[in-house]
């Protein structure tokens, strides 16, 4: 069984095709994109994030008041077209990758304008 990058953006595509109609929720800040919980525990979180043509992400910080607020994520699917990842403080970006303290930094997904974005995210509170 191979655990590269093609074979872990295939299972994901996968779990989110088997999932979407069940459980697939509005995201936040009301910019039109969805997500899919996959992890809802206290200090943990994971989904996917679907941003569709026309979503985006409001320009914003999410606030933990007990515990940094880590996030991980990933770029499953760019879109065609816009739907940038953009953050002023990350701690590591690489190619489909951004790690980044999401209660620290101030970070947005400018509007998509053809195609689909999606993303695992991964949050950790510590």
């Amino acid at each position: 069984m191979s655990f590269g990058i093609s074979a872990t953006l295939k299972y994901f595509r996968g779990r989110l095709e088997d999932s979407v109609a069940k459980r697939w929720m509005s995201g936040r800040g009301g910019g039109g994109y969805s997500k899919l919980p996959l992890i809802e525990w206290p200090f943990m979180d994971a989904y996917i994030l679907k941003y569709p043509t026309g979503s985006y992400l409001p320009s914003h910080r999410d606030p933990l008041f007990v515990a940094d607020h880590y996030r991980c994520n990933v770029v499953l699917q760019h879109a065609d077209e816009g739907g940038r990842f953009i953050c002023d403080k990350t701690i590591l970006k690489v190619g489909r990758l951004a790690i980044f303290r999401s209660d620290e930094a101030t970070h947005e997904v400018t509007k998509v304008i053809r195609g689909t974005r999606l993303v695992l995210s991964l949050g950790l509170a510590v």
